[in-house]
């Protein structure tokens, strides 16, 4: 399990406020708001959508910022109603999981935290999701890349 080091990644991004016990209602359909109102200035997706977790350890009813980020060129000229950002490079070790929103706590994140706490290496307060296919959220066919931050 090697730690890597992300590059920046120029994205539009929106900022929320959720928990994990009601994360399906609290993004509800930003991630479909988010990208229309991208494609509807003439910009197409760079990479797949990127959410962001800071601050979310695991407690089911504890409130984190999650950032919806969708990847983009860095040469547009965005002007529509979230935030033109970067993300900075980001220190992690990843994993793929495949399989619906609902079950990645338990079959994707908890054996991923586990396998890299028996490691040995210091997790941080932030991971990415990285939504490289996404049908639907109970789709068993998502394709979805864990990142965990990590103290290098």
């Amino acid at each position: 399990m090697q730690p890597q080091r992300s590059e920046p990644i120029t994205v539009i991004a929106l900022d929320t406020t959720a928990t994990l016990q009601s994360i399906q209602q609290d993004i509800g359909s930003l991630p479909e708001t988010l990208l229309a109102d991208i494609q509807a200035q003439g910009i197409t997706p760079a990479e797949p959508m990127i959410f962001v977790y800071q601050g979310c350890d695991g407690s089911v009813d504890k409130p984190f910022q999650l950032r919806i980020c969708q990847p983009v060129t860095n040469k547009i000229d965005y002007q529509g109603q979230y935030q033109r950002t970067e993300l900075e490079p980001f220190d992690y070790v990843q994993q793929r999981y495949i399989g619906k929103c609902s079950e990645m706590g338990h079959k994707g994140y908890e054996p991923f935290i586990a396998a890299v706490q028996k490691a040995g290496l210091q997790l941080t307060d932030q991971c990415r999701e990285i939504y490289t296919e996404f049908f639907g959220v109970e789709s068993n066919d998502n394709v979805t890349d864990i990142q965990l931050g990590v103290v290098r």
